[in-house]
């Protein structure tokens, strides 16, 4: 069977997914990823999950050295039309199995709920092991993840939005409180009136998972914030910004 992740991704979600979100990360984020990351000019970046490139390109503009990794092809051409004379290098790959060199970096980088897409838990394991694979002693991974305590206190089985192009999305939503799933129904209207839907299941963690799933493949717990001004990650975060720093 194929894995939802395999067409989510697709020229719907270009237009409807990406059209309220811009080229580029909005400033306080790139300065959030800097600060926690410890990443000066000249330090060295895996970003991985990249897609556009909205947090490669411009951290590749403060002179980091950027390494961005996607697994659609399109992502990494938008990127590159922007990349020209930049510190930034591409590449096509899984984000278990980047094929980057090991110890090789400062910082990686994993943003906004690309972990957790695996049905199988130890495929998502497999990951983690990766990013730290990446690390050199001292480096450190950002992850923005949803936050499974937050969400489930503030859970609610459908939601919309219309977003500034004129796209509805109503989002259906069911939570597997057994597998620390939740299931999602995307339905995505167009100003024109077509109707798409898409199927999205992710693995959401507590932080004591997460904690032990990082101590398994060498990392540690820095930080844990439910916002970019640094608050504490508790129920009343539907997200977390997590920060670990790999000790060996």
């Amino acid at each position: 069977m194929s894995e939802w992740w395999e067409s989510f991704f697709d020229e719907v979600w270009d237009k409807a997914g990406f059209a309220s979100r811009g080229d580029e990360a909005a400033p306080e984020e790139l300065d959030y990823i800097q600060r926690w990351l410890r990443l000066e000019s000249g330090s060295s970046l895996a970003d991985i999950c990249c897609g556009i490139g909205r947090h490669s390109v411009p951290l590749a503009r403060r002179r980091i050295q950027v390494y961005g990794v996607d697994l659609t092809a399109r992502y990494l051409e938008r990127a590159a039309d922007h990349s020209e004379g930049l510190p930034l290098r591409l590449r096509r790959a899984d984000m278990r199995d980047t094929g980057l060199p090991g110890g090789a970096f400062d910082g990686v980088l994993n943003w906004w709920t690309s972990f957790g897409y695996f049905a199988d838990e130890a495929e998502n394991a497999r990951a983690l092991a990766e990013w730290s694979r990446l690390l050199r002693p001292g480096g450190r991974l950002l992850m923005l993840l949803i936050n499974r305590d937050g969400l489930m206190a503030n859970f609610r089985p459908r939601s919309g939005r219309i977003d500034e192009s004129g796209w509805a999305l109503i989002e259906d939503a069911e939570l597997d409180y057994r597998s620390g799933r939740v299931e999602n129904r995307w339905t995505w209207i167009s100003p024109e009136g077509e109707r798409h839907e898409r199927h999205l299941s992710l693995r959401l963690y507590a932080l004591h998972e997460l904690v032990a799933l990082g101590a398994a493949v060498g990392l540690r717990l820095e930080t844990a914030h439910g916002d970019l001004e640094g608050a504490p990650a508790d129920r009343h975060h539907n997200h977390m910004y997590v920060t670990f720093i790999r000790e060996r």
